[in-house]
C-alpha cells in the first residue's frame, strides 16, 4: 500500500520521499547514546514502557545535533508530562484533512480549549523529530513517549493527520504495533493502524469547498516555503513570483483527489465523522468550535487567550488576484499542459 498515492506534481508520496527519515522508528535511532529509552524487551512491558520505572529519557552527549523543530507547538514548552507510562488516554480524536484547508488553525483552538496538542504526529519530519527529542528507537516507545508527554492531565489526546501522509503509511512501520496480520484491504489496515496509535477515536474531517482558493494557496505554500502566518504581516514575497496555471491545476486535482480518499476511507470502513467546512468556520467560528470542543471533552470556551504567536489567514489583495485569474483561466476553458 505504500506507493499507491502519489503526490502533487507526480513525484512519489511525502511518506515515500521521507521513508529513511521515518524508519529510524522502525530500525532505531542508532546514533543514540546508550538505551536512554528501554526496547520492548527484558523487563518491559509490550508498549516499550519501563516496567515499574517513572524515569524519562534524558538528553545525553552521545546523541546527535538537535534538528530543525517543524512547528513551534513541537516543543517542550507543549509537553504536559502528567500522563501515566504505558497507559492509553482515555478520550481521543483525529482531525482528518488536506493542505491548506484550514485544521492548523482549527487544532490550534482545540488545544486552547483543553483538547490536548493535536499535532501532525505521523508526519515524516514530525516524527524524525520527536524520535530525536524524546530517544524513541521504535514506533512502540513512540507511542508511549507521544501518549506520556501530550496526552492531558484529564487523559485526552488528539492528532491531526493530512492526506498525504495517511494514505502512504508503511506496513512494517506499524508491525511492533500489532499482535495479528492486519486486514487484507487497504482501507481497513489504515484504520488499524491508526487506532493503535490513537485507541478509539472520535473522527472529525475538516474540508475546504472552494478548491479554487485552496489550490492558489497550496501553490502559494509551496512557492514560497511560508506555511503559517505568526503576524498581522503577510511575509510572504510576490515580486519574484510567476502566475503558474498548471501547477495551481495540479494541485487543485490533488486536494480533489485526496478529498475522495477520505471520503473512500470512511465509507469502507464504517466511520461516521463529525464533518466541518472551513468557509463555515470561517463565517460562524464561536459557536461552531464551542460546539466541537464540547463534543470532544473540552471547554466551549477558550481556557486562555490565545497568544500573539498563532496562526492568521493568510490572505490579501495578491492572493485575491491569484485566484481570480486561476478561475477566469477556467472560464475560459484553459486547459493543463500536461496532466500526472
Amino acid at each position: 500500500m505504500g506507493r499507491a498515492y502519489r503526490a502533487r506534481d507526480g513525484r512519489p508520496s511525502p511518506a515515500a520521499v521521507a521513508a529513511d527519515k521515518i524508519r529510524l522508528i522502525a530500525e532505531g535511532n542508532r546514533r543514540g547514546a546508550g538505551r536512554s529509552v528501554a526496547s520492548p524487551v527484558d523487563g518491559h512491558d509490550d508498549l516499550g514502557a519501563p516496567v515499574g520505572s517513572q524515569k524519562e529519557p534524558a538528553q545525553t552527549a552521545g546523541q546527535p545535533e538537535p534538528l530543525t523543530m517543524p512547528y513551534f507547538r513541537c516543543s517542550d514548552a507543549h509537553d504536559v508530562n502528567r500522563w501515566d507510562w504505558g497507559r492509553p488516554p482515555v478520550s481521543t480524536y483525529v482531525v482528518c484533512a488536506s493542505a491548506r484547508a484550514g485544521s492548523t488553525w482549527l487544532c490550534e483552538e482545540l488545544a486552547w480549549r483543553g483538547l490536548a496538542e493535536p499535532l501532525e504526529y505521523l508526519n515524516p519530519k514530525y516524527v524524525k523529530y520527536f524520535a530525536w527529542r524524546w530517544e524513541c528507537r521504535n514506533l512502540a516507545q513512540y507511542r508511549v513517549m507521544m501518549w506520556r508527554r501530550r496526552t492531558s492531565q484529564d487523559g485526552r489526546f488528539g492528532l491531526k493527520v493530512l492526506g498525504m501522509h495517511f494514505f502512504d503509511l508503511y506496513d512494517d512501520l506499524f508491525a511492533t504495533l500489532l499482535n495479528e496480520p492486519p486486514p487484507h484491504d487497504p482501507n481497513m489496515r489504515r484504520r488499524v493502524f491508526l487506532e493503535k496509535v490513537v485507541p478509539d477515536p472520535t473522527y472529525v474531517w475538516l474540508r475546504r469547498r472552494d478548491k479554487h482558493r485552496q489550490a492558489v494557496s497550496l501553490w502559494l505554500a509551496d512557492s514560497t516555503a511560508v506555511w503559517m502566518q505568526y503576524s498581522p504581516e503577510d511575509p510572504r514575497e510576490f515580486g519574484s513570483l510567476r502566475y503558474d496555471f498548471d501547477a495551481i491545476d495540479q494541485r487543485r486535482r490533488a486536494c480533489e483527489t485526496e478529498e475522495a480518499l477520505w471520503e473512500r476511507f470512511f465509507e469502507e470502513t464504517g466511520i461516521k465523522p463529525r464533518e466541518l467546512s472551513y468557509e463555515d468556520l470561517l463565517s460562524n467560528p464561536g459557536p461552531l468550535l464551542g460546539s466541537l470542543a464540547a463534543d470532544l471533552g473540552g471547554s466551549p470556551e477558550r481556557q486562555a487567550p490565545p497568544s500573539d504567536y498563532r496562526n492568521h489567514v493568510q490572505s490579501n489583495a495578491s492572493t485575491e488576484a491569484l485566484v481570480a485569474r486561476y478561475r477566469s483561466d477556467l472560464a475560459a476553458g484553459r486547459a493543463p499542459t500536461s496532466v500526472s
